[in-house]
């Protein structure tokens, strides 16, 4: 409950803090995976 109050309140400067990197790590290992 807590690390989602903080990522929606730290979210205003990045709201994808962790969507970021494991996207970014999928894309460069897998592109077409997630996609």
């Amino acid at each position: 409950v807590i690390t989602r109050l903080t990522g929606m309140v730290k979210g205003d400067k990045n709201p994808p803090p962790i969507k970021l990197p494991i996207p970014r790590n999928y894309d460069l290992e897998n592109p077409p995976s997630r996609v």
